[in-house]
């Protein structure tokens, strides 16, 4: 068995992911997430992907995530769950790397805090607009 690199794989995982975006009118924005910037650039050391449907599209693009999300790479270890406000989000592996993605609610985007956001496609032209950024107080304050 060959061991693949996580941040290749993550890498690849992300340029599918914005390749479907711009092919999909359902995916309407595609962001990163993390605990702090550094963690948005390449080479990505975990993956924490996050997508927006409408209302309408929310369960059509949840039907077809999985294959969406590995592409021609080894999902392994499948695991959905619910998350506050409404949203979806999947583990798994891909190719040995765990890799966590969040469908979210276009409409319920601006009810959860966030730290780190790294926006890869906006078809809304507001996304960091509606979305709360919280900023960490520097240490000491």
């Amino acid at each position: 068995m060959t061991e693949t690199n996580p941040a290749r794989t993550y890498a690849a995982v992300v340029d599918r992911l914005i390749d479907a975006a711009s092919g999909d009118p359902r995916i309407k924005a595609l962001w990163l997430e993390g605990k702090e910037p550094r963690e948005l650039r390449r080479p990505y050391a975990r993956l924490e992907v996050h997508l927006a449907a409408d209302e309408p599209d929310f369960a059509a693009l949840l039907s077809r995530f999985e294959n969406l999300l590995a592409g021609p790479a080894k999902l392994t270890e499948p695991r959905w769950s619910d998350v506050p406000r409404f949203a979806r989000q999947f583990d798994c592996r891909i190719d040995g790397k765990p890799v966590t993605a969040i469908i979210e609610k276009t409409s319920l985007l601006a009810k959860r805090k966030r730290t780190a956001v790294a926006a890869l496609a906006d078809k809304t032209g507001h996304l960091y607009h509606v979305i709360d950024i919280v900023v960490p107080q520097p240490k000491g304050s």
